[in-house]
């Protein structure tokens, strides 16, 4: 009876596979930003660093992406998810200039958040098409050449400010230790979040510095996973139990 139920609660279990991602990192320089190794966990969920996409097309330690434009302005399509599958999902962006910070590129890591989309002219814009999870969170990865600590403008998300206002932030990797940090408002990080979105285009803005800046390495859509209530499951294991015990 107790292997029967412990089988039933791991089918039941089974169904809640982990949740898949799509990431993307904007880089200032072809030559010296593209990934190390493939099999490097990067970004704040530990995302491998070859399925990780990028605006300057790594070719043999990530996807090959197609890509037009340039490193300030262009799409991306071809991309893979975080278990390196083909996704129909496409990337554009515009930004006055693609510019780096005090990241280095001694690690993948590093290279994930050196470049990124600078905050001059109207400021960078990004737009994700075609997404595939029918609700789905944002994490917008932040850098800055503005110094190890700074203060963020707020970035946008289908245009609504993530932050009431300009936040403490990490300009790169040396001011937050080497780690991804969430920044609330209060907490000083180095990437933001807005959870439970639904719908097929996402769009991102880093707003014209207006006295702070910001400036925008990349980005996770991150699936939020649908999971059955409770009630359910409980439900269909007690009368898979009780149904055995009937049969004794």
């Amino acid at each position: 009876m107790k292997n029967t139920l412990i089988t039933l609660l791991f089918v039941s279990s089974a169904g809640f596979a982990s949740a898949t991602s799509i990431a993307m990192n904007f880089s200032e320089n072809n030559g010296n930003q593209s990934w190390l190794a493939p099999d490097t966990p990067i970004g704040p969920l530990g995302i491998l660093s070859g399925n990780f996409n990028s605006n300057n097309n790594p070719n043999a330690n990530g996807p090959t992406n197609v890509l037009t434009g340039d490193l300030a302005t262009g799409t991306a399509s071809n991309l893979v998810d975080s278990n390196g599958n083909g996704v129909s999902t496409t990337v554009e962006w515009s930004s006055a200039n693609a510019w780096f910070n005090g990241s280095g590129t001694a690690t993948d890591e590093a290279r994930l958040s050196v470049g990124y989309l600078d905050d001059g002219g109207a400021g960078a814009l990004v737009t994700i098409s075609d997404i595939p999870y029918a609700t789905y969170n944002v994490y917008v990865l932040l850098g800055s050449d503005a110094g190890n600590e700074h203060n963020s403008e707020v970035p946008l998300v289908n245009g609504v400010p993530v932050l009431g206002a300009d936040f403490p932030a990490f300009g790169n990797l040396v001011g937050s230790g080497g780690g991804w940090i969430e920044a609330d408002g209060t907490t000083r990080g180095n990437y933001v979040v807005v959870r439970d979105l639904t719908g097929s285009t996402a769009t991102i803005a880093g707003q014209n510095n207006t006295g702070n800046r910001i400036g925008i390495s990349g980005f996770i859509i991150e699936e939020q996973q649908q999971i059955p209530e409770p009630s359910s499951t409980l439900l269909a294991l007690s009368a898979a139990a009780l149904l055995l015990r009937r049969r004794r």
